[in-house]
């Protein structure tokens, strides 16, 4: 089928164009804005993402992993009903603000990326339904994360030698906490009493 033919596909709800040679976005999709809820576009040379994506209101899974983005997409933030989001594999090295707006937002993935801190407490804070965040193979040396939800965060391979000094407290605060990854980083702490407040800790 030319891909020209999907726009006439108005009710199509699912579409994976994952593995192929796409360098654009193809401008045809914004024409599923009304239905399309999932879009793997994951292992294109894509780069950068056009403003017409963000006409996908419907989307609520969108998977963009080893897409070659340099930067956080910010028109991701007008997908407002996006439930699970995957950018693993790019060159991100922060994170927009912006992001707060992704009010129904359950799922994030930035694993393989090039983050070096996240400190800014504001940057999950107000997203009330995100309960997995998965910040693998990154860079980061720093961290401090506010998230009302969060039952896993995974924050293995990284650089992290030391913990925020909040972190007992953030531990305690969040009552649905239950899996925190912390391998292959650079700690040599003995194990802390507040470990046993998750179910699920691996150091």
């Amino acid at each position: 089928m030319p891909p020209d033919e999907i726009r006439h596909l108005n009710k199509l709800e699912s579409l994976s164009l994952e593995n192929n040679e796409l360098t654009i976005f193809p401008s045809c999709l914004s024409s599923l804005s009304a239905s399309l809820s999932f879009l793997n576009l994951s292992n294109n040379p894509l780069t950068c993402l056009p403003q017409e994506m963000g006409h996908l209101k419907a989307l609520r899974s969108l998977w963009l992993d080893f897409t070659q983005l340099n930067c956080f997409p910010a028109l991701l933030s007008s997908l407002t009903n996006l439930e699970y989001l995957s950018l693993r594999g790019n060159n991100i090295a922060s994170i927009e603000s912006s992001m707060n707006s992704l009010q129904n937002l359950q799922w994030l993935s930035l694993a393989d990326n090039q983050l070096s801190s996240l400190t800014n407490k504001e940057t999950f804070s107000s997203i009330p339904k995100l309960h997995t965040i998965i910040l693998s193979n990154n860079r980061l040396s720093k961290v401090f994360i506010v998230c009302p939800s969060l039952c896993n965060l995974n924050l293995s391979k990284n650089r992290l030698s030391e913990l925020p000094e909040n972190f007992e407290d953030f531990i305690s605060s969040q009552v649905s906490l239950n899996k925190v990854d912390l391998r292959s980083n650079q700690f040599t702490m003995d194990q802390p009493n507040w470990t046993k407040k998750c179910c699920f800790l691996f150091t």
